[in-house]
């Protein structure tokens, strides 16, 4: 690529199972779960280590956990590839490391962490949920729209329309009827 100053710069070539962080959200081209949900909890661990190091007051450990690290979490979980079980396993080992920080014994059940405080549940954020969430935003926010994005979705929902052969609303039928004639991806 040329530059201003008449200098070219060149874009070096990485193989397909590369992990890169780009825009905050490290990706690889193969959609790999694996290594962002690797890189996703070393941040949290690496919070964790700074915390080791120069512990804080609970309070302003809470407020480290909702104000900065939920946010850098969460950020880029709309476009990562990982089922649920393995999402909620790496941030598990991060909650685990932590709780003794925030006031907690590490060895409480996920059921206490993830209740609400109504509860007498710690409130943490189960990280497969969030995704949920974002990705049910995502959806909301571009169905029957002209973005690029909703002409996608319709264009999936059509040819998942063809694939059933059912015309109309295809969700008010039941699935254990017509999954054999739908493909698996």
């Amino acid at each position: 690529i040329p530059q201003p100053n008449g200098t070219p710069l060149v874009i070096p070539r990485k193989p397909s199972d590369t992990t890169n962080e780009t825009l905050g959200v490290y990706n690889n081209p193969l959609n790999l779960a694996t290594e962002p949900l690797k890189e996703l909890q070393q941040v949290g661990l690496d919070w964790v280590d700074c915390l080791r190091a120069r512990p804080l007051e609970r309070s302003e450990t809470w407020l480290s956990l909702t104000s900065q690290q939920y946010p850098k979490w969460s950020y880029g979980l709309s476009s990562l590839y990982a089922d649920p079980k393995s999402l909620d396993k790496a941030m598990n080992k991060v909650y685990r490391e932590a709780l003794p920080f925030l006031g907690f014994n590490k060895n409480i059940t996920k059921g206490y962490r993830t209740l609400p405080t109504e509860y007498q549940g710690i409130n943490l954020r189960q990280m497969s949920i969030e995704k949920l969430a974002k990705d049910l935003a995502i959806l909301l926010r571009h169905w029957q729209s002209s973005s690029t994005l909703g002409q996608a979705f319709q264009m999936v929902y059509e040819d998942f329309q063809m694939e059933v052969g059912l015309d109309g609303n295809i969700f008010s039928h039941k699935f254990s009827k017509y999954e054999k004639v739908v493909s698996h991806s």
